[in-house]
């Protein structure tokens, strides 16, 4: 399959965005981390809210994106299997291989016995997930995605000589209010019950954060309607000027929230419930994915849409990095923990570090021949 450079660099400039999150964890608010620090930084939250905004979002909007080229050149009985390879192999390896053995090591249960009876609770399937849970949602995306993709050909197919629809600033103005309109809608009622960073086990068996799920599923599935038509390789500055501009203002708006709330206490938004604060937020976070995302994928069309060394390490080794980069992270994070150093150089070192480690790693375990199959 062809490679499009630009998705592949963006690709992997958002697992390091997704490091550094990760690390910042041990050091601001939200808690559910491993670590955490005795000095906080709350404005750290913006940079969590900002993140969470959009960053997985995109990614799935990227995965939506490339899933008909693979379809299409390995037809789908050899894609599905692709699937099973590369998603569903290396989440089960990895719960078994480093989550199930590190978690009993650290816990305390009575045997054995009662550790693997604990893993067949909710609880337990949870620990055993962890940050893999985008893996494993990308897995049953790609599948249900699949008749989705045959109805979507069906559509093109009926248009005049396959006539693809114009794109000017004005049609994708309005089809990205409309997105981002339908999201922020069924984000709000999703999150009068489930409001942001709480974590449920669906069916009991799949780790999902609700109050996300609406944008995940909209990205996934405008990717691979849009590159039906191929509309991400034709976005320009015309059609991206307005939402760079709007992405810039929204981000603001997010720290300036922040810094008052920090300064007088005074929240202007809400993670979930049925009042207004909710209500604003999910509105106001919808359209911050949508341009920052838009956003993005211009500017890496513009200035990365190229293969050199360097990107092409970052670019392959990237998924590798992202499945295992939880782990010398949370160890470092333990090493200095309990150290004088401020708790920003302490973010900064940690992300970087263990962005370094994950990407070495990846890079060293994909020289076997095997391992570049699933990883």
């Amino acid at each position: 399959m062809k490679r499009i450079f630009y998705l592949d660099n963006l690709r992997f400039l958002l697992v390091i965005l997704v490091i550094f999150h990760h690390a910042g964890q041990a050091y601001g608010p939200g808690g559910g981390w491993p670590i955490i620090d005795s000095r906080q930084l709350p404005m750290l939250g913006a940079f969590f809210s900002v993140n969470a905004s959009f960053f997985m979002g995109l990614l799935f909007f990227i995965a939506g994106s490339v899933q008909p080229l693979a379809r299409n050149i390995r037809g789908t009985r050899e894609y599905i299997r692709s699937r099973v390879r590369r998603l569903l192999i290396p989440f089960i390896f990895i719960a078994a291989v480093f989550f199930i053995p590190l978690n009993y090591s650290i816990g305390s249960y009575d045997s054995i016995t009662g550790y693997l009876r604990f893993l067949v609770t909710k609880e337990g399937i949870a620990s055993f997930t962890g940050h893999n849970w985008f893996i494993l949602h990308l897995f049953i995306y790609s599948m249900l995605a699949l008749p989705v993709e045959a109805f979507v050909d069906r559509l093109i197919a009926k248009l005049p000589h396959h006539k693809k629809p114009a794109i000017t600033p004005v049609s994708v103005f309005f089809f990205l209010t409309a997105v981002s309109l339908l999201i922020g809608t069924i984000t709000f009622i999703v999150r009068i019950h489930f409001p942001v960073d709480r974590w449920i086990m669906f069916a009991g068996v799949i780790r999902m954060e609700a109050a996300h799920l609406p944008q995940y599923l909209v990205f996934f599935l405008s990717g691979i309607f849009l590159r039906r038509i191929n509309i991400p390789d034709a976005i320009n500055l015309k059609h991206a000027v307005l939402w760079m501009i709007a992405s810039l203002l929204l981000i603001i708006g997010v720290y300036v929230s922040y810094f008052i709330a920090f300064k007088t206490g005074t929240r202007l938004f809400a993670a979930g419930g049925n009042n207004m604060h909710s209500f604003v937020w999910s509105f106001y976070e919808s359209f911050l994915a949508v341009s920052i995302s838009i956003t993005l994928l211009y500017l890496s069309k513009e200035f990365l849409n190229r293969r050199s060394a360097i990107l092409q390490f970052f670019g392959e080794n990237s998924y590798g990095a992202y499945l295992i980069h939880v782990f010398p992270m949370v160890g470092f994070q333990m090493v200095i923990a309990s150290s004088q150093f401020h708790p920003f150089m302490k973010f900064i070192i940690t992300g970087s570090i263990s962005a370094a480690i994950s990407f070495a790693f990846a890079a060293l375990v994909r020289q076997v021949t095997i391992v570049r199959r699933y990883v």
